[in-house]
């Protein structure tokens, strides 16, 4: 299980990643790198914060090509937040943007934003009792980050990584029932990666109207 977590500037993009199995920390500066990575790691359950409305559109952009450099990620990045203040469904920014195919993406991302959460990572990990780590970089700096600045927003994004991690543990039996439920009622693996309500809703109405989801 992957841990991931996007750090966004405007001429530097960092994806931080926490293998659980390994506890080894990858930190890629590299649009390439990043996409070789995410490639070669498809079969892995990515595990995020808010993921399904930033990180993992992000990650799906650089794997199918449609964001190519830091500039075009900070770009997408700053049309996916003005869209959430803004209320602007998720859909229609996707598709001013290009990203049309991100509903079948193949990565597969658990958000644990998606079950309950009304709080910000930030404010879960000083629940937690965790330091608390800011960002002492702008991300809107209109210029490359220096060596120094870098090494502060790695330090600023492992701290994230390891705030997730937390809350996952917190939220494991959750994860672990769900995978139950997939594999009990046969539905296809990516629907771990649901809401409860939304799994919830597709047993209920696949029993209720007599179809077996055992047989899909």
């Amino acid at each position: 299980m992957l841990i991931a977590d996007y750090e966004t500037f405007k001429h530097d993009s960092l994806l931080g990643v926490l293998d659980t199995e390994t506890n080894e920390i990858h930190q890629m500066w590299s649009v390439d790198e990043i996409r070789e990575f995410i490639q070669s790691n498809l079969s892995e359950v990515w595990v995020g914060y808010n993921s399904e409305n930033y990180d993992k559109i992000l990650a799906h952009g650089m794997l199918t090509g449609k964001i190519t450099t830091p500039e075009r990620a900070y770009d997408v990045s700053n049309a996916i937040i003005k869209s959430q203040d803004n209320d602007t469904p998720l859909f229609q920014t996707l598709n001013k943007l290009g990203i049309t195919d991100y509903y079948q993406s193949k990565i597969l991302m658990y958000d644990l934003l998606g079950d309950g959460a009304f709080f910000s990572l930030k404010q879960l990990e000083g629940f937690l009792g965790m330091s608390i780590v800011e960002s002492v970089v702008p991300f809107d700096i209109d210029r490359p980050l220096t060596d120094d600045e870098k090494e502060e927003v790695a330090k600023y994004n492992r701290a994230d990584l390891y705030g997730t991690l937390e809350r996952f543990k917190q939220r494991k039996n959750t994860f672990k029932t769900k995978m139950l439920l997939v594999k009990e009622f046969g539905l296809p693996v990516n629907y771990v990666c649901k809401t409860n309500a939304k799994l919830t809703e597709t047993i209920l109405l696949s029993q209720n109207r007599g179809v077996n989801t055992r047989a899909r």
